[in-house]
């Protein structure tokens, strides 16, 4: 049986950076619940990790999070607001074209889904 937290979209903070991941496998161990995820476009935290463990003369843990260190993603209300900010910036720095919103080829139904 799946647990409650199978497939949910999660981010990570790791030395400053953000991880993105989805949840796969849960378990409690000393009264927290752990989570192993498939994380996403990794790579920056596998070369960190991979370097410590080889300077410490350590093999690679697990890959078990413990739950207080992860936080769940609704993934299509952070792209609604990374949208939002993006346009933003580009009407601050005055490359938004706002032409581009104004013709009817580009004022369609998926537009107004994002704002």
């Amino acid at each position: 049986m799946k647990s409650k937290f199978y497939g949910k979209s999660v981010t990570n903070i790791w030395n400053n950076v953000v991880r993105y991941g989805v949840v796969r496998e849960s378990k409690e161990k000393n009264g927290w619940i752990y989570v192993k995820c498939t994380w996403i476009g990794d790579e920056a935290y596998e070369k960190d990790i991979s370097l410590v463990c080889e300077l410490r003369g350590l093999e690679k843990n697990e890959d078990w999070v413990r739950i207080d260190k992860i936080n769940f993603l609704d993934v299509d209300k952070e792209i609604k607001k990374l949208v939002k900010l993006s346009y933003s910036i580009r009407q601050i720095d005055g490359s938004a074209d706002f032409n581009y919103y104004l013709t009817d080829d580009n004022n369609s139904v998926k537009y107004a889904e994002w704002t």
